[in-house]
C-alpha cells in the first residue's frame, strides 16, 4: 500500500505482478495482538498460524486507490517473479489444522523433516540469492556463515 500511494502521489502507474494476484493483509495492531497471544498458548515445535481473513486481490486495491486519488492512472502487469506464487497458501495438503484454544489462532499438524532431508547449502542458496540483490545476499551469508 505504501508503494502504491508513492507512485500515486509521483503521478505513476502502478505496477501489480498479476491480475488474479490475491494477498492476505492485517492491521500492525491486529498481528501483533494475535502474535502476543500466540505466544501464550503455543508450545514448543507447535506451528501456529494467525487467521488474517479472507484473501484480497491486489489489483483491486490498486483499482480502489487510484479512484480514490481521482487521478487517470494506469495499471501495469509485470509477471509474477521466479518462485512468487499467484495465492498464498497458509496451509499445504497433507497439513491439518484446529483451533483448541483461539479461534483466530490455528494450531498446524505438520510432518517433521527428516536430518537426512537438510540440506544446508541448498537453503543459503535458496533464502539469500536474489538477481537484483547479490551485495545484501553476500553480506546476509556471510554474517549467517560466521556464526
Amino acid at each position: 500500500i505504501p508503494i502504491f500511494q508513492n507512485l500515486i502521489q509521483q503521478e505513476k502507474p502502478l505496477t501489480v505482478t498479476h491480475p488474479d494476484a490475491t494477498r492476505f493483509f492485517m492491521t500492525i495492531p491486529e498481528a501483533c495482538q494475535l502474535v502476543v497471544q500466540a505466544g501464550g498458548i503455543g508450545e514448543s515445535g507447535e506451528v501456529l498460524i494467525l487467521d488474517m481473513g479472507e484473501p484480497v486481490r491486489i489489483l483491486d486495491i490498486a483499482e480502489r486507490m487510484i479512484d480514490m486519488s481521482g487521478k487517470p492512472l494506469d495499471i501495469v502487469f509485470t509477471g509474477l517473479r521466479e518462485g512468487e506464487k499467484l495465492h498464498e497458501e497458509l496451509v499445504g495438503d497433507r497439513e491439518t489444522t484446529h483451533r483448541p484454544h483461539h479461534p483466530k489462532i490455528s494450531h498446524a499438524r505438520v510432518d517433521s523433516i527428516p536430518p537426512e532431508r537438510l540440506d544446508y547449502q541448498g537453503w543459503m542458496d535458496r533464502m539469500f540469492t536474489h538477481p537484483r540483490d547479490n551485495t545484501t545476499a553476500a553480506i546476509a551469508r556471510g554474517a549467517l556463515e560466521t556464526r
